[in-house]
């Protein structure tokens, strides 16, 4: 007789729309594809419904997602946790600007993505002192006027547009030249 009202009682609990995971005894149509996070006896009733709650396209991406963290080796794990908790603890202004960065680089066509990926992975490889010193020229375009930095891009356009030979007989003249200066001595006044 139990088994009989338990059958009645579950049976009205999904006609209501109750979500039967985590019942004992009970498995639903969608058990099968809940992450594992939602699955068993313990689950949490808020946690259920934002999952209910996402399209087809967003529980795949969820589920794409945890399939790649489940791979990764735990040291990787561990940066992206660490970087996920320095995140938590910035200024809201600076996250929503990270944010805005992190989005116009995923609308950049691949192969603008993949040369900034190569540009940072070539950064992260330099040596602290090298680093820097490209710090420093960063300062120091950074302080410039906007005339300056246009009389400085010119210079480059001009630059670039001459021949290879005469940028290295122009690079070579430059190194005589300081190592000349380095090798005087200093007159002192």
């Amino acid at each position: 007789m139990k088994n009989k009202w338990t059958m009645v009682v579950l049976a009205g609990l999904l006609l209501w729309g109750v979500p039967m995971v985590g019942i004992p005894g009970v498995a639903a149509a969608e058990d099968e594809v809940l992450p594992p996070a939602l699955r068993g006896k313990n689950v949490d009733p808020e946690k259920l419904k934002k999952w209910q709650s996402l399209s087809e396209e967003q529980k795949e991406r969820l589920r794409r997602r945890h399939e790649k963290w489940q791979s990764m080796d735990p040291e990787r794990k561990e940066k992206i946790k660490n970087r996920y908790q320095r995140f938590q603890k910035l200024p809201p202004g600076r996250q929503e600007e990270i944010r805005k960065k992190w989005q116009s680089f995923k609308n950049l066509p691949e192969d603008q993505q993949a040369a900034i990926k190569e540009r940072y992975q070539r950064w992260q490889n330099l040596p602290p002192d090298e680093k820097a010193r490209l710090r420093q020229r960063s300062q120091r375009w950074e302080s410039l006027s906007p005339e300056q930095k246009e009389r400085m891009k010119e210079k480059r356009e001009k630059w670039q547009s001459l021949p290879p030979e005469k940028r290295q007989e122009l690079r070579k003249a430059i190194r005589d030249r300081d190592s000349h200066q380095r090798s005087m001595p200093s007159r002192r006044r």
